[in-house]
């Protein structure tokens, strides 16, 4: 996955969120969500 390309990403837990906000080279703003429940599984990459 680079940089350029749009999602939404999942971090494991609240320690990776810097990392993923800091994706953002915008410097926009930016949305951190807490998802509960769901399976792994069911995730697409």
């Amino acid at each position: 996955m680079t940089r350029e390309q749009e999602g939404v990403f999942l971090a494991v837990d609240e320690s990776t969120v810097p990392r993923f906000v800091g994706m953002n080279d915008t410097g926009g703003p930016v949305d951190v969500w807490e998802v509960r429940g769901g399976r792994p599984e069911d995730l697409l990459e």
